[in-house]
This record gives structure tokens, sequence and C-alpha cells, in this order.
């Protein structure tokens, strides 16, 4: 097997495994929520928020990088929780963007991220920081 063909197999993999982590967190039950996740730095001369997304009992989604002012969508189900680990540089964080007990019944559940921490917003006006950065 060429080493071509190997990587567009192991792309493929990832690819169909990420779209088998949405449909399974689609049928788990519930309305779909929509969590977005958006890096409001600059767009150049800082890294990327690098991070994992994991449906609790389920499986992660492919791993996820946004450059300034990149957004990633994730159409969540009502009842399953979702737990990320993102890295900034040397900071890292944890924090849970969708999770039944603090946001059932809301039709999003906004984010956005800087070099402070993690904010959450309901309505996109009214944000509240509720993961700082972590460096130990």
């Amino acid at each position: 097997m060429s080493s071509k063909t190997l990587i567009f197999s192991l792309v493929l993999a990832v690819a169909l495994h990420g779209l088998s982590m949405q449909a399974r967190s689609e049928a788990a039950g519930g309305e779909p929520v929509v969590v977005r996740i958006v890096n409001a730095m600059p767009a150049s001369g800082l890294p990327n928020v690098s991070m994992t997304i994991r449906v609790v009992g389920q499986g992660f989604f492919p791993p996820v990088s946004l450059g300034g002012g990149q957004e990633f969508l994730l159409k969540a189900s009502e009842n399953s929780s979702y737990n990320a680990v993102a890295v900034f540089g040397l900071k890292f964080a944890a924090f849970y963007p969708y999770a039944p007990t603090r946001d059932k019944g809301q039709a999003a559940v906004n984010w956005k991220v800087d070099d402070v921490g993690f904010y959450k917003s309901y309505d996109e006006t009214k944000w509240k920081l509720d993961t700082p950065w972590e460096t130990d």
C-alpha cells in the first residue's frame, strides 16, 4: 500500500468517525441544541486554540483547531453532556460546551474564547467568563 493511499485511508476514517459521532450525538434523544464556539482573538500572530470534545459516555469528535475569528458549530443532544479540553500555547482549560442540567431548554449555547478564557452566552449579548485559562 502506498503512503498516499494510507494517508487517504486515515483521513477518510477520521472524517467518517466525525460524521458518526455527530449522528450518534443527534440520535441520543431530545431536540438538538446548537453549540457555537468562536475564537474571538485576532486572526494573526497568535497560536490556534486546539480542542478535544467528547460526548460523555459515547466518544470523541475529531480534534478541532480554531484560528482567530474561526468558529466551530455542534448540534448537541439536549440529554447528553459534552466536555472539552482546550490548549492555547502553554495554557489549557477544561469546560462543558453543553451540560443538560445547566443548558437544557436553551435554543443555543454560545461560547467565545480569548486570551483570558471561555465566555458563555445564551443570547450573544451578555457574556460571562465561565472557564479561565490555566497554566499549572
